[in-house]
Parts: structure tokens; sequence; C-alpha cells
């Protein structure tokens, strides 16, 4: 298992055609390699750095050997497949719906802080490979967004400006 002292990770899902599809990107204090702690076989990942990064690794042998002594860690292991696992089927949804304003309405609203922001963790390119759209349909649908004064784009952010018609459209 592998958690990101610094930097950025992105974690991708490569298709028997050969596309790439980015499921996440990981900072400081996420890990990477969970599911495959109990697994005899081992499941491949493609991680790219999206920055220097720095990656501390542990054993499976060690941290198996930890959680057996710890019950306590054994349980925040668990509390942690659970989030993944929920993240990984809100991923899910995202990537089997049909239209490419849909996923990216559903990022934005997922993606949102408090005052209605999403930063964007790279380039719009990279969140059009993230949402598994082209770059062209994503600059498009953005602009339609924008159009309809439902989202304003400013950089590397996107404000929600109009969240029941993002939900209506959705």
């Amino acid at each position: 298992m592998g958690m990101i002292v610094s930097g950025r990770v992105e974690v991708y899902s490569v298709a028997l055609d050969g596309k790439d599809v980015q499921l996440n990107a990981l900072t400081a204090g996420e890990c990477f390699g969970v599911c495959n702690l109990m697994a005899s076989a081992e499941l491949e990942t493609v991680l790219r750095c999206g920055e220097e990064t720095e990656v501390l690794y542990i054993p499976k042998a060690v941290l198996l050997s930890c959680m057996e002594q710890d019950a306590g860690l054994a349980m925040r292991y668990a509390a942690l497949c659970n989030r993944k696992l929920q993240f990984l089927l809100r991923r899910i949804e995202l990537l089997t719906m049909q239209s490419c304003r849909g996923r990216l309405i559903a990022h934005l609203l997922e993606q949102q802080d408090e005052k209605g922001v999403v930063r964007l963790a790279g380039s719009r390119e990279d969140l059009a490979r993230r949402l598994g759209v082209s770059r062209a349909a994503l600059f498009r649908e953005l602009s339609a967004l924008q159009s309809m004064g439902a989202a304003a784009v400013d950089g590397n952010s996107i404000r929600i400006q109009d969240r029941p018609l993002l939900e209506e459209l959705l």
C-alpha cells in the first residue's frame, strides 16, 4: 500500500481497447493499493504523478501484522475500504451517464465547496479525461452552462451560480 506524503497521484483505469479514464486524483494523506491488501492476486492500477510526488510504501506483510495486533487499526482500514467503495460507486454512476453535460454537472455538484466553487486539480484537459469526454465536448458544455447563467468559469475554478438549474438539467 502506498500513502501520498506530498504531491499528487492520478489513478487510471485502462479498458481493453487501451483507452484510459482517470478515476481519482490523490493528494497528501491519501492511500492507494488498498484493495490489494487482502487479495491473493494483485489488481493492476495505472498511476501517474501530476507533479513531483513523495510516496511512503508500507509492505503488505507489515500492514497485515499490525492489523492483527491492533483491532482499532483493522477497523480504520475497514472504514477506509468503505469510503473507497462508495467513491468508486459514485464514479461508476458518473461514467455510465450518456451525456457529457450530465457527467459535468454531476461532477460539479459533487466537488463544489461550501461556497459553490469547484477548484480543478489540473487543467481542463485533465477534467475531460477524468470525465471520460472529449476536450471539445467539455469546453462546449462549460460554455453552454455559462450562457445559461448556471456556472462561471475563471481559470482553474468553476463557480456554481444556479444550483437548482443544474439539478434540473441533470
